[in-house]
């Protein structure tokens, strides 16, 4: 016990000993008695800051004493008027000193009248509580409403009826325990270090230690905050950026260009980047950009930049018009922070030494198939293929929606071959078996189409090159001409020197002449491939359009384990003939057979007889309940009788196996009798396998 007894509410005259920020405490002692004790807090956080100055400047300060507390004084800055005092038999509530007061006398035997009084006192508050008056009088009714409870939860009506201000007033100095996101969030944007500490342990919140980096984030303006860093550039500016095409952004490149800053910049040869309609990155690189390109298959999706190598710049903002004005992007802007930066540049350096530098801009862009990685279905494919290899959900599901999305997809096929996965079409309806097959169809026929048109694109270019080569031959036979015709007149040579000279020139004209002959015969060849490669994509392209026009007919007929279906869309009469595993052909002569102990039957013959539909279609199944025969089939389509006037006649033939991949083929018929194999499969216990 100290030597000096205080009375409550003495003022005492303390100097500060040590201030502790995370307790919110301070030690003091008092100067006449030296005794020790501890400033108390009642989240009074007004209190903090002339304590904190009085403590650095070494400062005396006037303090009021509280209470013991296993005999160490407790003391508060100033006095609390909003606390009950009992004094002889009533209690009182006092207002502020510096203020207009009104003494408030609460009988402690008439309930009656506290709470006629009390409730008189809560309705002058009326529907808000918006004001400096009202709220004191609030404070007033909580520190009476603790003592004589007269109006059950009085904290909540209070919180509901007082507006934002007030609210976080409330609970800034400790009267209700919990406060509005928006007034919790205005108090921390407002306090400094120390108060957003104290914040935190109001709310029970405990944070880790960080490091004094500046970090700032973006949502809005983001182009300006570019700019703004661009500019203020020094030295370097490296950007690894998946789309660029913002002028601004451009502009200001060009100008730190021409002012000697050294810019390198990683992106994507695509049609994005470099479709005919892009930025001039070659007018960059003429004034000093170093820039690398990434290309089809492998993407660059980073979107960073770093200034000086001191600040960085990251997040999901590309470097275009669409990001600044249509996306919803986000950008963090690093400031000074050496690992975070170094990380980034170790990136960065791998990047440049995997991508080469270029000295232009590449005329085009590399050829993608259909489901490239810009592409959703390809992106989800991509996503599901890799859940199979990690083990993550069914990988049978997983693989099979991934082909359902990209079903001509390299990375999605090999899937299937690597997992051994066989395609359940049982669960499948004849139309969602029919418009995958048909979408399969489609797209390889198409990337068939692209890998046809690349070839005709550089036979184009042999051509262009060979032509050149042979005008510069016909120039040399020209000059060589020239030069026999000089030998034969020249006097000044010895005839052996005249001999020596014209046999050189024999020699010449020969080469060349060999070299044009050569030249003339590739010529040919090329262009005979050229209109091979013309003719087989008009091919394909009226493939194109069967399979369009014929899916344009409901298919009908029975499915069962194993369907076939032939359509076309003339009058004339074709038949469907399939050879089942005993030999045996079903066709419009011998409708049915049991194989196996399964029964396959042709149950549509269109166009025969006297009956004729511009959507005809013939069809061949094997009966429901039972797995296809075991074995190897056979198709082909026979062209019966013409009966329209069209020269020719396409149609599709659909394989629809209940186990394995679904397939549509295509074919013409000319003249009537005319016989075209279809194809050859295998159906075995995994499911259907196509004969090449």
């Amino acid at each position: 016990m100290n030597n000096m007894e205080f009375q409550k509410n003495d003022k005492v005259l303390c100097r500060i000993l040590n201030y502790i920020p995370k307790e919110r405490s301070f030690e003091v002692e008092d100067v006449a008695s030296h005794t020790k004790g501890w400033v108390i807090f009642v989240n009074h956080y007004d209190d903090i800051p002339p304590m904190k100055e009085a403590f650095l400047s070494r400062k005396t300060l006037p303090l009021y004493f509280d209470r013991y507390e296993d005999g160490t004084p407790l003391f508060v800055y100033k006095l609390y008027n909003d606390v009950p005092k009992n004094e002889s038999d009533n209690c009182f509530v006092e207002n502020d000193k510096s203020t207009l007061t009104v003494n408030m006398t609460f009988s402690t035997s008439n309930s009656e009248f506290n709470e006629k009084l009390f409730n008189a006192l809560y309705h002058s508050l009326g529907e808000s509580i918006d004001t400096n008056e009202k709220y004191e009088i609030a404070k007033q009714l909580l520190a009476v409403n603790r003592v004589l409870r007269i109006h059950q939860g009085l904290t909540k009506d209070l919180f509901k009826i007082s507006n934002n201000l007030y609210q976080t007033k409330f609970w800034s100095d400790g009267l209700i325990p919990y406060c509005s996101n928006v007034g919790i969030r205005r108090s921390w944007n407002n306090a400094d270090e120390e108060g957003k500490q104290i914040i935190l342990q109001r709310l029970g919140i405990s944070l880790p230690p960080t490091k004094g980096n500046n970090i700032e984030c973006y949502f809005e303006n983001i182009e300006e905050i570019v700019l703004r860093n661009i500019i203020a550039a020094r030295t370097t500016i490296i950007a690894c950026m998946a789309w660029f095409t913002n002028f601004n952004i451009f502009k200001a490149i060009r100008h730190k260009l021409d002012d000697g800053i050294k810019v390198v910049i990683i992106t994507n040869n695509d049609l994005i980047n470099n479709g005919g309609y892009c930025l001039n990155f070659n007018e960059l690189i003429e004034r000093g950009l170093e820039l690398h390109l990434a290309e089809y298959p492998d993407l660059i999706h980073h979107k960073f930049c770093m200034i000086d190598e001191q600040l960085l710049m990251t997040g999901s903002y590309n470097w275009t018009f669409f990001s600044e004005n249509i996306n919803r992007e986000n950008m963090i802007v690093v400031k000074d922070d050496q690992d975070t930066i170094k990380a980034y540049i170790d990136e960065f350096n791998m990047l440049i030494e995997k991508y080469e530098v270029v000295d232009k801009m590449p005329e085009s862009v590399p050829e993608k198939p259909e489901y490239d990685r810009s592409s959703f279905k390809q992106y989800i494919s991509e996503e599901l293929v890799l859940r199979s290899k990690k083990r993550i959900g069914n990988i049978k599901d997983n693989i099979l929606s991934a082909k359902r999305l990209s079903p001509m997809y390299t990375t999605v096929l090999q899937a299937v071959s690597d997992f051994n996965v066989v395609e359940d079409n049982t669960s499948l309806t004849v139309e969602q078996i029919e418009q995958t097959a048909n979408t399969v169809a489609i797209a390889e026929r198409r990337e068939h189409i692209n890998t046809l048109n690349q070839r005709q694109e550089n036979l184009v270019a042999q051509r262009v090159d060979l032509e050149q080569e042979r005008q510069q031959i016909v120039q040399q036979q020209i000059e060589v001409a020239a030069q026999a015709q000089q030998i034969a007149e020249n006097e000044d040579v010895t005839e052996e020197e005249r001999k020596e000279m014209e046999e050189n020139i024999r020699i010449q004209a020969q080469e060349l002449e060999h070299r044009h002959e050569q030249i003339e015969s590739t010529i040919n060849q090329v262009e005979q491939e050229s209109t091979t490669i013309e003719e087989a994509v008009n091919q394909t392209e009226v493939q194109i359009a069967t399979i369009q026009s014929t899916s344009q007919i409901v298919t009908e007929g029975g499915r069962g384990s194993l369907k076939i279906n032939l359509k076309w869309n003339t009058y004339d009469d074709l038949d469907l003939h399939v050879i089942d595993p005993d030999g045996v052909e079903i066709y419009f002569s011998d409708k049915e057979h049991r194989c196996q102990e399964v029964l396959g039957k042709l149950d549509i013959d269109a166009n025969a007889g006297s009956s004729h539909t511009r959507t005809p279609q013939e069809n061949i199944f094997w009966e429901d309940g039972k797995n296809a025969p075991l074995g190897r089939y056979k198709v082909f389509v026979e062209y019966y009788a013409k009966k329209d006037n069209f020269t020719e006649v396409p149609f599709t033939v659909t394989v629809y196996p209940d186990k394995g991949q679904s397939k549509v083929f295509t074919g013409i018929m000319y003249n009537a009798k005319d016989k075209r194999d279809i194809v050859d499969f295998d159906y075995t216990e995994n499911g259907i396998s196509y004969v090449e």
